[in-house]
């Protein structure tokens, strides 16, 4: 059984409480608002709130630089799960630094009752080969703070493997286009549901305060399908295998 249906199991309701830690990779194309999107033709709604700023660090989150109230959205919010992404090169650049804060909000995370859960990044487009040293930190801080990991970058190599013109980048190299963002929001749907990727929507769309319909994100459905596919054989199997 994997980590969705042994945490769903105790939830009292259909809807998980989900706040999204991190930065630029995690606002880019509205990641959260897609994985709500997503959820309203499941069995479980998964209602997303985010704590961001650009280039922020969890030790920028610790110490409420830019602005940020992170500790105090997790203490005051009725959370079930809070997701930590940490800057993306911090796990190569400053190991100490990154192993530290992680260490501190899942510890703070726990306390109150809700799931730490640890966003692994990716490799730059230009340098596929740091994904080794970024997996390693990642499971090195997950292992230590007993929390787990979604294998974002993990599952973004397999893709270059298999497929290496398939483009998930923004043009500087770093970021996700739409394609990556949408990529990210089906792997959390499913980690955090348990359900399989495929025949997830390929248009997701919000309603803004005038009840009016926005869209959020229109994939190609033949791509959709391969990068749902990708999540249903590598990530969906190896939940079940836990």
């Amino acid at each position: 059984m994997g980590f969705a249906e042994q945490f769903l199991i105790q939830q009292p309701s259909d809807t998980l409480y989900v706040l999204f830690v991190g930065n630029s990779y995690t606002y880019y194309w509205g990641l959260a608002q897609i994985i709500e999107g997503l959820s309203t033709s499941g069995d479980t709604f998964i209602s997303t709130r985010t704590s961001t700023a650009s280039g922020a660090s969890l030790s920028d989150h610790w110490h409420g630089r830019y602005n940020l109230s992170t500790k105090e959205k997790i203490i005051n919010g009725k959370w079930d799960v809070v997701v930590l992404q940490n800057q993306s090169r911090s796990s190569i650049d400053s190991l100490d630094q990154f192993m530290s804060y992680g260490l501190k909000f899942a510890e703070l995370i726990k306390s109150v009752g809700a799931t730490p859960l640890l966003f692994e990044t990716w490799a730059r487009e230009e340098n596929p080969f740091m994904q080794d040293l970024i997996t390693r930190a990642h499971d090195k801080l997950a292992t230590e703070a007993m929390m787990k990991k979604v294998p974002i970058g993990s599952l973004w190599q397999k893709i270059r493997e298999l497929r290496p013109a398939f483009d998930l980048f923004d043009p500087d190299g770093s970021h996700p286009n739409s394609t990556g963002t949408y990529f990210n929001a089906c792997i959390f749907y499913s980690f955090l549901t348990g359900e399989q990727a495929t025949y997830l929507q390929t248009r997701v769309y919000t309603v803004d305060h005038h009840g009016e319909s926005i869209q959020l994100t229109i994939q190609d459905d033949q791509e959709a399908t391969f990068l749902q596919s990708i999540i249903d054989t590598y990530l969906i199997s190896s939940l079940a295998s836990q």
